[in-house]
Order: structure tokens, then sequence, then C-alpha cells
């Protein structure tokens, strides 16, 4: 058998195909599509596989707008946070960005990021708003969340392209560069 083959066959056992670095490449999107008042924040529950070797990267991307008939000025503020249980400390929060948001047709664009060191068993995402009784805050957008994969994992995939790219210059010398 051809070296190239028996390479490309045992590839995915040495990467771990079905191991935590290959379900750490998963990714989930939840589109989000919600309001929240002033008397009711809003909270989403996202579960993940627990793993405590690959951080977890979290981002809401949307807009944000104020509908409704609010009973005092604008603009009314939204704040989105994230949290997770970490093992050791409990329940954990990020700090909580505060967007400015007007009345509707106005579009506040919302793009918040953040990395947890482990992959925890769920994660939150809240929105909360302080705008005056009567007006809502609609929310929409994508919460994007996923386990950062191991570089050994690349570095292990690219040492073994290498590999055969070696092997295969060898045999074909005619492909050299003159």
């Amino acid at each position: 058998m051809k070296p190239l083959p028996v390479l490309l066959l045992v590839a995915p056992l040495i990467c771990g195909a079905g191991s935590a670095a290959a379900r750490a490449q998963a990714l989930a999107v939840e589109p989000i599509n919600t309001i929240t008042t002033w008397d009711h924040p809003w909270e989403g529950l996202f579960p993940n596989d627990f793993d405590l070797t690959h951080p977890k990267r979290l981002r809401f991307e949307g807009i944000a707008t104020v509908g409704g008939s609010p009973s005092g000025p604008l603009p009314g503020t939204l704040s989105v946070q994230f949290d997770w249980v970490d093992p050791v400390l409990g329940k954990v929060y990020t700090p909580a960005w505060t967007f400015s948001v007007f009345y509707t047709p106005t579009l506040t664009p919302i793009d918040v990021s953040w990395e947890i060191p482990f992959c925890p068993a769920q994660v939150s995402l809240h929105f909360a708003t302080d705008t005056p009784d009567g007006g809502v805050v609609n929310v929409a957008g994508n919460f994007t969340h996923w386990c950062v994969p191991e570089p050994s994992a690349f570095a292990a995939v690219a040492a073994l392209g290498l590999l055969a790219f070696g092997g295969w210059r060898r045999r074909h010398p005619q492909a050299r560069a003159c």
C-alpha cells in the first residue's frame, strides 16, 4: 500500500476524530428574537458538552430598538451579559455591556464577546433594560458559542500533510522546481 493512502486512513485516528479535540470544533448558533422590558429581563440557557480542556467563546451579534409607548424620555439602555457555572466558583457573570437604544426605526448594533477558560455544561445570555414603563426593547441577532479546538489537533493535521507531501515529492522527483 502506498504511504499517502495509509496516511489518509490513519490521520483521523491520530487526530482523534471522536475525541474532545474534534468535539471542540462544534459551533452552535442560536437565533435570538425577543423583547425585554424594565420589569422583565430576558434570559436564554444553552446546554454544552462539559470540557475542562478547551476554552469556550461566546458572542452575541445583533440589533436592538425601542418599541411600545415609553412613559419617559429616551434613549433607554440595554444591558447584555453572559454567565455560566464554574465547578469551583459557582455561577460566574461577565461584566454587563450597556448600549443606548433609541425609538424605532433606529437600530442599535450589538456585538459582544467573551472567552471562558473551559467549556461549561451550560452558558446563558441575558438582556435587561431600564427603558421607561410602557417601552420594550426588541432584540434580534445570533448567539454563537463554541469550544476552541486545541492547537495540537491542527499541528497534527499539518504535520501529517507535510509528511505526505514530503513522501510524494521524494517519489516524484520530476515535480521538483528547476
